[in-house]
């Protein structure tokens, strides 16, 4: 009981167990997930792994931030998030000109061309 002979309500009870998991997890307490900062940047590990998979930074850090705002994204660790989006850019093959990749086009019957009806 705190003084004053009031016990605690269930939302500090609450918030004594999570001061103490956190404490137990090293005193490091977990952060809330928040919404895509406007001076958002890709840091050096960003910039690295977009070199690394050939991918057009500026181009995909504008989709990327289309993305979040459009959608009310959150994140806890929004480089993270952005390196993600970057490997995914990779594994769809956007982010960097089809040069020497097949095209993934489905072929349509309006794609043929039709030279009479004899």
């Amino acid at each position: 009981m705190q003084e004053g002979g009031e016990g605690f309500s269930h939302e500090q009870e609450r918030e004594q167990e999570r001061e103490q998991d956190g404490a137990a997890q090293g005193g490091r307490r977990r952060s809330r997930a928040t919404q895509l900062p406007k001076s958002f940047e890709p840091d050096e590990t960003c910039q690295a792994k977009s070199r690394q998979l050939g991918v057009d930074l500026p181009s995909e850090l504008e989709k990327f931030t289309n993305h979040a705002q459009a959608n009310g994204r959150t994140a806890k660790d929004w480089q993270a998030a952005f390196r993600n989006w970057l490997i995914k850019a990779d594994e769809f093959g956007r982010g960097r000109p089809p040069a020497g990749r097949p095209s993934q086009r489905r072929v349509s019957p309006s794609d043929y061309e039709i030279t009479g009806y004899d």
